[in-house]
């Protein structure tokens, strides 16, 4: 039987996971409701907010239109960042990275509950989903780096499928 090896802080491997290709352990699964949760940031961020657009133009005394950047400046944000989040995870960590971006995103999202006027959700929004895309990259390549070959596929259909369910 094969030993698991020593994660380093680079590669982002996690203690306890099974590297050896047997059954998905209880770690394994903990990785991956992890990982799961943390890339739904990037879908939820878009969808739930689009049937709160027009309570948001109500709120801040705004045209509907105006209240669309409220989805389209993040989005911008999170197509551009997206590969920068992933470099980051590269250089700094996966793990690293994935953690900071899901604690970045939690206090902005804190924060955009409370902000003052539009502009100033908007900003934040852009910063959230900023945060937020960098979660993808990562738990994907936290996902390579800690699960065997053989179990690779069915993580990342998991994670896809979580993802599908949560735009829908």
């Amino acid at each position: 039987m094969a030993k698991a090896s020593t994660p380093s802080v680079s590669d982002g491997r996690l203690n306890g996971t099974s590297l050896n290709g047997e059954q998905p352990s209880v770690s394994t699964r903990l990785l991956l409701l992890t990982v799961g949760l943390g890339t739904l940031t990037g879908p939820w961020n878009f969808t739930m907010l689009i049937v709160a657009l027009p309570d948001i133009a109500d709120d801040f005394s705004v045209s509907l239109a105006a209240t669309s950047w409220v989805i389209i400046l993040p989005m911008i944000a999170s197509s551009s960042i997206q590969s920068v989040g992933g470099r980051l995870g590269d250089i700094l960590g996966y793990r690293r990275v994935f953690m900071i971006a899901l604690i970045g995103y939690t206090i902005i999202t804190v924060g955009a509950a409370f902000a003052p006027s539009l502009w100033f959700l908007v900003g934040l929004r852009a910063l959230q989903t900023t945060f937020g895309s960098a979660t993808f990259p990562n738990g994907n390549a936290i996902i390579r780096v800690n699960l065997p070959e053989s179990q690779r596929a069915s993580a990342y259909g998991a994670i896809g499928s979580a993802i599908s369910f949560a735009v829908a």
